[in-house]
């Protein structure tokens, strides 16, 4: 048994790595910060899930499994935001592709909030 929860946590481990890789190449070989956004959150966080989950695998003491736990809560809940900080900042500071996505975009939620004096407050 011990052999059988070697070979899955070294699996988990490689394919968390993998993703983690891929995830690397792409906010290399992405063009725009909204593509360079999900290369960035989505196949890193499911990398990081995998690498813990093969670590609480391969090591197997409810104390590394804890510690595993928590830091996939903490990335689960610390990646999306960071994201949409991201692309806030993007959004707000026109420098992005944006001029590219007007064919596409339906409803521009954020257009009021971006047009020339949106920036007063407003009673």
């Amino acid at each position: 048994m011990s052999d059988v929860l070697t070979w899955i946590g070294s699996i988990l481990l490689l394919a968390g790595v993998a993703l983690t890789f891929v995830a690397a190449i792409g906010l290399i070989r992405m063009k725009d910060p909204w593509t360079r956004m999900h290369a960035a959150s989505k196949p890193q966080l499911l990398g990081l899930l995998l690498v813990c989950a093969g670590v609480a695998v391969e090591v197997r003491t409810a104390q590394w499994a804890g510690l595993a736990v928590l830091i996939v809560i903490i990335q689960v809940i610390t990646a999306p935001v960071g994201s949409h900080l991201i692309a806030r900042g993007v959004d707000r500071g026109g420098r992005s592709s944006r001029d590219s996505f007007d064919d596409v975009l339906d409803v521009d939620d954020l257009g009021d909030d971006l047009a020339p004096g949106a920036h007063i407050e407003r009673n």
